[in-house]
């Protein structure tokens, strides 16, 4: 399995980082190994014709992709990331620096749908998720990631008020939960925001984050 990782880190050892790569960097504990592994999967074994990265950062998701389609569209708000992004990738796709959620309401108003979409915050992104039924293609596949599961966890275990963190979110249905128990939740609440029918592909969970691949 991680022969591929292997890969792909000799490939973008190069890459242009944030602070000389003292951030964002390739890797740096098994969650993000295993993320990366999953996009590696999707590159090799589907072919798109649109991806949307929502959370594009400085481009390794964007890399990865780009050996299943030929259409990469890059969303990123920060600058620093967004320059990072383009010369990380050699300006190859197309980009948009600007808040995701007002790109996807562009895309909207114009009729723009993906087979792809990879939504990758920190944190969570139930605002994203709000649009995504008008975002895809009738044969579609989207993966998510949330980080809030590391946020809650830690918060539970000081007994630390972060209702002003999450306020979309009943933190009383959390304590006492194992990980299959916030995936459970996750999942419940995305059939709840996302207004087409789905079924998970693949999951993965650890302390920090959930990553789903649906369709």
């Amino acid at each position: 399995m991680f022969e591929n990782f292997k890969e792909y880190t000799e490939k973008f050892k190069d890459l242009s980082k944030v602070n000389s790569g003292k951030a964002l960097c390739w890797y740096d504990f098994p969650s993000a190994i295993l993320k990366r592994e999953l996009q590696i999967m999707i590159a090799k074994n589907f072919k798109f014709n649109s991806i949307l990265d929502a959370y594009a950062g400085i481009g390794y998701s964007s890399l990865i992709y780009s050996e299943c389609s030929k259409n990469i569209i890059c969303i990123e708000r920060n600058k620093k990331y967004y320059n990072l992004l383009k010369i990380n990738t050699h300006n190859r796709f197309t980009y948009y620096n600007y808040d995701n959620i007002k790109v996807f309401k562009y895309f909207i108003q114009k009729g723009v749908k993906f087979d792809f979409i990879d939504i990758d915050p920190f944190g969570n992104c139930y605002k994203q998720i709000k649009f995504l039924d008008r975002l895809v293609n009738d044969n579609f596949l989207i993966s998510i990631t949330t980080g809030e599961i590391f946020t809650i966890r830690r918060n539970l275990t000081k007994n630390t008020i972060i209702e002003s963190m999450y306020p979309d979110i009943d933190i009383s249905k959390y304590k006492g939960l194992n990980l299959i128990g916030f995936l459970n939740l996750f999942i419940e609440k995305l059939r709840e925001l996302i207004k087409i029918d789905f079924k998970v592909y693949y999951y993965f969970i650890s302390q920090q984050i959930i990553r789903i691949l649906y369709r």
